[in-house]
C-alpha cells in the first residue's frame, strides 16, 4: 500500500512538472507568435510606406507635367496678347480716343 501511495505521489509530481512545462511552452509560443507578428507588421508597414512614397513621387511628377503644360499654354497666350498689343497698339489707342470723343 505504501508503494502504491508513493507511486501516486510520483505520478502527481510528474503531472505538476508536465503542467508547468506546458505553461512554459505556451508562454514561449505566445512570445514567439507576438515577435513574428511584429516582424510581419513591420514588413507590411515598410512596404506600405514605400508604396505611398512611390505613389506620391509619381503623382508629383504627373502634377508637374500638367502644370508645365498649362504654364506653356498660358505663356503662349500671354505672348500672343503681347504681340497683338505691339502690332495694334497705335490703332487701338486711336480707336479708344475716337470712341471716347464720340460718346
Amino acid at each position: 500500500m505504501e508503494d502504491f501511495i508513493k507511486r501516486i505521489i510520483e505520478i502527481d509530481k510528474k503531472a505538476q512538472e508536465l503542467s508547468v512545462d506546458k505553461k512554459y511552452m505556451q508562454n514561449k509560443a505566445e512570445e514567439e507568435i507576438q515577435i513574428e507578428c511584429k516582424k510581419i507588421k513591420n514588413k507590411i508597414d515598410e512596404k506600405t510606406e514605400k508604396a505611398i512614397e512611390e505613389y506620391s513621387l509619381n503623382l508629383e511628377k504627373e502634377t508637374n507635367k500638367k502644370l508645365n503644360k498649362k504654364r506653356t499654354y498660358y505663356d503662349s497666350i500671354s505672348n500672343n496678347f503681347d504681340l497683338l498689343y505691339k502690332a495694334n497698339k497705335t490703332r487701338w489707342i486711336y480707336e479708344l480716343v475716337n470712341r471716347s470723343l464720340d460718346w
